[in-house]
């Protein structure tokens, strides 16, 4: 049971790379700028900090998506073979960096910084 725990935990650990890359580069290009910054305005390869964080961003979104597969595939085959002594909390702790990455994937911030 304890390899199950830390496999899992461990995948929900990595989405939160990509998060906190991401978000610090907005916010920082916010500071920098004055306001928020919006699609195409600036784009975000003009700007000077762009190659700081860059390469973490874009690393961290690429292992997060391999690791998303990987922690819903583990969680399955969790689901069935602990399936009369499931133990909920190594299922949900992780689901929620995942779907808070989900949510960052989808949203306008990382729209402004795939332009």
């Amino acid at each position: 049971m304890k390899i199950w725990k830390i496999l899992l935990y461990v995948l929900g650990v990595i989405p939160w790379a990509f998060t906190i890359s991401l978000m610090a580069f907005y916010f920082h290009a916010g500071r920098v700028l004055g306001h928020s910054p919006s699609y195409n305005q600036p784009d975000p390869k003009e700007l000077d900090i762009y190659m700081d964080y860059a390469p973490f961003i874009d690393v961290s979104v690429d292992i997060w998506l391999w690791s998303f597969v990987a922690w819903f595939m583990l969680s399955i085959v969790y689901l069935i073979v602990k399936r009369k002594d499931i133990q909920w909390a190594p299922i949900i702790i992780p689901a929620i960096g995942q779907f808070i990455a989900i949510l960052l994937l989808l949203s306008g911030v990382f729209e402004w910084y795939i332009d």
